[in-house]
């Protein structure tokens, strides 16, 4: 009985707008953290980080940013390195393009840009989309290397969403 309640209660919740929409452990939500993006895309490791993700329209690009939030600790001098499922390990700076903002608890970098909100079927962004995990891989304030995996199932309809910027 209390089941039924609780999914009736979600249920009457969604059509009202009061919860979050989840995509298997992606949430999007209204972006109130970030002046240039509507909505943003969430999820929560298991050990508490935060990974987030958005987009913004600056000038004639559109540009999706990704975020790594520590629950627990600090970065240390250098932008973490991520790999998705097996792939070889990425730096979040290219040679090229320096995007990756570094704080003490928190790094921000561009992931995607293009032209119009469309994703092409070759763009990075699909890898985000397609993938099973992201791991990320730093070294913390006392040297110490640290590592944290994010799941990506559900993360392609949230990134789509908060990309196309057709939430509602």
């Amino acid at each position: 009985m209390v089941g039924r309640l609780n999914r009736w209660l979600f249920g009457v919740a969604l059509i009202i707008g009061g919860v979050d929409s989840h995509a298997q452990g992606w949430t999007v939500t209204e972006a109130t953290t970030t002046a240039r993006a509507r909505w943003m895309a969430t999820v929560t490791s298991a050990s508490g980080n935060k990974l987030r993700m958005w987009r913004e329209i600056v000038k004639t690009k559109f540009q999706a940013f990704a975020q790594l939030e520590l629950e627990k600790g600090q970065f240390g001098d250098q932008p973490p390195q991520y790999r998705i499922d097996q792939e070889m390990w990425r730096n979040l700076d290219t040679p090229v393009e320096r995007t990756a903002k570094l704080e003490a608890e928190r790094v921000t970098w561009m992931v995607w840009s293009g032209m119009t909100q469309d994703i092409g079927a070759d763009d990075a962004l699909q890898n985000w989309i397609k993938g099973a995990t992201v791991t990320f891989q730093w070294t913390d304030k006392k040297g110490r290397i640290q590592e944290d995996t994010f799941s990506l199932a559900g993360a392609g309809e949230a990134i789509q969403r908060v990309v196309s910027g057709t939430y509602r």
